[in-house]
């Protein structure tokens, strides 16, 4: 079984709670391993004061921070396609520095190790 070099996904602070479980999660299933996240910094000081302490390699992109007091029905139309580009844009993070990333929405909790047999961005 061979894992993706990466994980990555966005969070803002309605869903960063549920961040910390897909972390969480990936410590206990992928400990070690490098995630990219872009958020905002009130989601950042949530994760980073939260227990236990995750054992993973977070690489931080504080972009949302005009999204913090927003959720998917405050945003209309543009904007929130707009926010939706920072799925790519965190991808794109990732493979600047990494072979291939998952991509994982902040509400997903994984029960098992991921590996190549699931579908894996490339460059």
């Amino acid at each position: 079984m061979i894992p993706p070099s990466a994980f990555c996904s966005i969070a803002t602070k309605s869903v960063c709670h549920e961040l910390f479980a897909l972390l969480l999660s990936l410590s206990v299933h992928h400990r070690g391993s490098d995630v990219y996240i872009r958020s905002d910094t009130f989601t950042q000081k949530y994760i980073l004061r939260s227990t236990p302490e995750l054992p993973l390699k977070i690489h931080w992109k504080l972009c949302l921070d005009e999204y913090t007091d927003k959720n998917r029905a405050d945003m209309e139309g543009d904007e929130f396609m707009e926010f939706l580009k920072h799925k790519i844009y965190v991808m794109k993070d990732a493979l600047e520095e990494k072979d291939d990333v998952l991509f994982l929405d902040a509400d997903i909790i994984l029960l098992a190790p991921q590996n190549h047999d699931y579908l894996v961005v490339s460059q």
